[in-house]
């Protein structure tokens, strides 16, 4: 059986900090989406910059 993988990359909304955020994403986004019978791994990531280049990743979080 062939699996899926959902890559989701996105910047939050203005008045958001990282800081809530995150807290809120480790004590309840990924909990909650790890249960799903249809999830087997489910990961958050904070984008630091682009690979080979000094520039800064135009998205600043990467859901896998």
């Amino acid at each position: 059986m062939s699996k899926n993988m959902l890559i989701v990359v996105f910047n939050l909304k203005k008045g958001v900090s990282e800081k809530d955020y995150e807290d809120w994403a480790i004590k309840e986004d990924v909990p909650i989406v790890s249960g799903l019978t249809s999830v087997s791994e489910y990961k958050v990531y904070r984008s630091l910059g682009i690979f080979g280049s000094d520039e800064s990743s135009p998205y600043r979080y990467i859901e896998m």
